[in-house]
């Protein structure tokens, strides 16, 4: 569609993502046909499918590469850090982290940078070499995803902060109080005389949790 407005232009169907060419000349796309899900550079050309699927495909800075997460469980996202040339060589620079949201190339093209969970924790940005070796970059008390960056080395993120609310009517009271702790709390079970919970607390760390009703802390 033209920035300035106007009807879109049909390309390619059943695509999921995309990225432009470094010369803006053509497209390499991820699609979803017959329950497998496709890389093609030029569209039409198949460089890599899977039975799992495939995300954040982007161009290296030279045009010679597409770097992506490939995730071998349909819709599951944990996921590795993958390159592939444009005859359809793939390798893996990365383990498998739990959970992959986010992938962009460094400038000078030496490195990918992508946001990932390796264990229960909030996603942080690391890099990794064309060679596979790993650094962290950014860590945060909050999630964080990687878009894209900037040839002068800024970069553009989510930086998002998710939880639930813990409320508690206790024997005796007459409205509820907020119980909540830190970011996700799951409650699990209540005691029989209503005045204690337990409850899973999910973020950077994960213990279950003994609480009372009645505290006034």
């Amino acid at each position: 569609m033209p920035l300035s407005g106007g009807a879109p232009r049909d390309m390619v169907e059943n695509a999921l993502e995309a990225d432009w060419s470094p010369d803006g000349s053509n497209l390499a796309v991820t699609r979803y046909v017959n329950g497998r899900t496709l890389l093609e550079y030029p569209i039409g050309k198949v460089l890599y499918e899977t039975a799992g699927y495939i995300s954040y495909p982007r161009f290296s800075p030279d045009g010679k590469k597409i770097a992506f997460v490939d995730h071998e469980i349909q819709w599951d996202n944990r996921g590795h850090v993958a390159l592939i040339d444009l005859a359809g060589k793939k390798t893996f620079l990365t383990d498998e982290s739990v959970g992959q949201e986010g992938l962009a190339w460094s400038p000078a093209g030496d490195e990918v940078w992508f946001t990932a969970a390796r264990t229960n924790e909030a996603q942080v940005l690391y890099g990794v070499t064309l060679s596979g070796k790993s650094r962290e970059i950014l860590r945060v008390p909050a999630e964080v995803w990687i878009h894209d960056v900037a040839r002068d080395g800024r970069v553009l993120l989510t930086r998002a902060f998710f939880g639930t609310d813990v409320t508690g009517l206790a024997p005796g009271d007459t409205r509820e109080r907020d119980l909540s702790f830190l970011d996700f709390g799951i409650v699990e079970d209540l005691s029989s005389d209503g005045r204690t919970f337990i409850f899973d607390h999910l973020g950077h760390s994960r213990r279950a949790q003994l609480y009372s009703l009645s505290r006034q802390d």
